[in-house]
């Protein structure tokens, strides 16, 4: 499961039960680093460089003001020319089709696609449960480029299938805590 939305975070299960690991701490893929550079993205942890800090909603949003910073005449050509560079308004623009913010998005998500493609070479893992309001907010069209994006760190025939969208609503998070929490109550 992987959910994209504020931040990054990634859980594996096998036979429905989650692989917490021994100090109960897995799934903190969005804090795994990316880059070292002193110009590195900011996390919401303070730390520079997560892949949070690229692809999450948050950071998607913070590329794309970077990059609006950079190129004002792209930015100005772009659908996100007039808003307050919001992830509703980069979701809008990239569903839409808008090149510039569909290049923003592609730059932001190499670093998740790198991670997730080491679980895959790592692990095996064929299938990704994708949650998180950012995704669901981009939707298909996102996890379709993510699956290209994956495919170029690793190469494998399974991922323009791997990615599954989960229901479209906030109750995935709670669901998962409320099984948890009862399968807990009854061990």
């Amino acid at each position: 499961m992987v959910s994209i939305g504020s931040g990054i975070g990634a859980k594996l299960f096998l036979n429905s039960v989650p692989v917490l690991g021994v100090s109960f701490d897995a799934g903190e893929l969005g804090h795994v680093k990316w880059s070292s550079l002193p110009d590195a993205p900011m996390c919401d942890c303070g730390e520079i460089g997560h892949i949070g800090a690229y692809a999450s909603g948050r950071g998607a949003a913070s590329l794309v003001q970077a990059q609006a910073n950079k190129d004002p005449l792209g930015f100005a050509a772009s659908r996100l020319a007039g808003t307050a560079i919001h992830t509703m308004d980069i979701a809008q623009a990239f569903i839409k089709g808008d090149p510039w913010t569909t290049n923003c998005v592609e730059a932001s998500i190499i670093p998740l696609a790198a991670g997730l493609a080491a679980t895959r070479s790592i692990v095996g893992v064929e299938r990704y449960i994708v949650i998180g309001g950012f995704a669901l907010a981009v939707g298909t069209t996102y996890t379709s480029l993510l699956a290209r994006k994956c495919n170029e760190h690793y190469n494998w025939p399974g991922w323009n299938t791997a990615f599954e969208m989960s229901y479209a609503d906030d109750d995935n998070g709670l669901v998962g805590a409320g099984r948890y929490g009862e399968d807990r109550r009854n061990a």
